[in-house]
């Protein structure tokens, strides 16, 4: 979910505005919000189901998904047909596994199926997106933007690809200063518990255990 509303939100775009000297006033771009509309979720395994359940309850969306088959028991709707899930939907999801089964499900017809104004996110395995398709449909404007935790394996992109390659490297950039800094702030957490703990004062982040 934080992949989705780092996409939506042009996150990357948004810092590397700031860090060459732009200002609110001078950043100018569509950032939907993703509360109350609709998720399409490819692949309702047990990473998707809990993906599902936090975009419902936590953002309360309207969840549908694909599958080979409908799960028994689910609450969410059950598309058949990728495209059609990808024709209904605001935002799609791709959680499900690799394999020769699942090789490029999201192709160049279902991402025109999602329309000028959807966002696509991978979390699953690099095969299950088309790459060039992908990439072409970003060029051409046919989808508003895509966030990749995964990319094909060997695939390599062309200086002309746009931001699809440069996005791709700053994720792992941004990943890792974003890791040293919670890491660091964890430190001095745990260092005002111990101060405080052994000096015999009320611990500022207390945990409570129950046997």
């Amino acid at each position: 979910m934080m992949l989705l509303m780092a996409t939506t939100r042009h996150l990357l775009q948004a810092i590397a505005s700031y860090v060459a000297g732009g200002w609110q006033d001078q950043w100018r771009v569509d950032t939907p919000t993703i509360s109350g509309k609709r998720l399409g979720v490819l692949g309702l395994g047990k990473i998707g189901s809990r993906i599902a359940h936090r975009a419902a309850h936590g953002f309360d969306m309207e969840v549908g998904y694909h599958s080979r088959t409908a799960l028994t028991g689910s609450s969410y709707r059950y598309f058949a047909s990728l495209i059609e899930l990808a024709t209904w939907a605001d935002f799609l999801i791709a959680a499900a596994p690799g394999g020769a089964g699942t090789r490029h499900l999201v192709n160049a017809d279902v991402l025109t199926a999602l329309g000028p104004k959807g966002y696509l996110v991978n979390i699953g395995r690099g095969t299950v997106v088309d790459t060039a398709a992908l990439i072409d449909a970003l060029q051409s404007n046919r989808i508003a933007g895509a966030g990749l935790d995964v990319l094909e394996a060997n695939r390599t992109c062309r200086r002309g690809s746009g931001a699809f390659a440069i996005r791709q490297r700053d994720r792992h950039a941004a990943c890792r200063r974003a890791c040293t800094g919670i890491a660091h702030r964890g430190g001095r957490v745990a260092s005002r518990q111990f101060e405080r703990a052994f000096s015999g004062d009320s611990l500022p982040s207390p945990v409570s255990f129950k046997v």
